[in-house]
């Protein structure tokens, strides 16, 4: 029976490593939470770090401004009486140019942290869920094609795009099922339903059992290869 909580991938065997997910100081299994509440996390913690970063470059921007009033305040004259006043000026304009460096940085570090976590973080936990062993980087990089990263209504958001490239009504968990049915990618998931292996049932027969009936690896199994179902059963008792 698969642990629910492991110090170290070392303690399962390398098939089962995939199931796990860095949690604390260890790790844990995936299915112990539903996958829609893992991204609504991570969604809510790209929300925080959107607000801080935005928070820094709003007082960035402020100090930005009064430092243009400055200035526009030396070259209009109004501090000829200050002493050397193109010394000062030079002083200003770094600092100026330092803080417009600062803020711009600041826009990119959030912009490609906000696309790590809403795009290659969500494709790399989908392919680590339905790949087989040593395929996960492959169908990564097919499923990132099919992801984008947009602010709607003030929040970062995973958006999945139609086969175009244009933007879709499609979920994570939509993608994720039409990838486990396309016959292009079944030689690429786990149990294929395109490849026939995927059937409910099909994971040790743990669908024709209860739920309460199935063991750890049988649960896992079927939550991999039909998440639908498992959560069927799951509910069902």
């Amino acid at each position: 029976m698969l642990k629910k909580r492991i110090s170290d991938l070392s303690e399962v065997e390398e098939q089962y490593r995939g199931l796990y997910e860095k949690s604390g100081d260890g790790y844990a299994l995936k299915i112990e939470g539903d996958e829609e509440d893992r991204y609504r996390a991570k969604h809510e913690e790209a929300e925080r770090h959107r607000k801080a970063a935005e928070k820094k470059v709003s007082d960035l921007e402020a100090s930005i401004g009064e430092l243009q009033n400055s200035l526009d305040d030396l070259k209009n004259g109004k501090h000829r009486e200050s002493g050397d006043i193109e010394a000062l000026e030079k002083s200003w304009q770094e600092k100026y140019d330092r803080l417009n460096a600062e803020k711009d940085g600041v826009i990119e570090e959030r912009d490609n942290w906000l696309k790590e976590q809403m795009v290659t973080s969500v494709a790399s936990g989908v392919a680590s869920e339905i790949a087989v062993q040593g395929s996960a980087k492959a169908l990564m990089l097919n499923l990132e094609s099919r992801l984008s990263m947009e602010v709607r209504d003030g929040k970062p958001t995973t958006v999945v795009l139609d086969a175009n490239g244009k933007p879709s009504a499609m979920t994570v968990e939509e993608l994720k099922a039409e990838f486990s049915n396309d016959p292009a990618f079944a030689p690429l998931i786990v149990g294929s339903k395109a490849s026939g292996g995927g059937a409910a049932g099909g994971g040790g027969g743990g669908a024709s059992k209860k739920f309460s009936e199935m063991s750890e690896k049988e649960r896992v199994e079927l939550y991999r290869n039909n998440p639908e179902t498992y959560r069927q059963l799951r509910d069902a008792g």
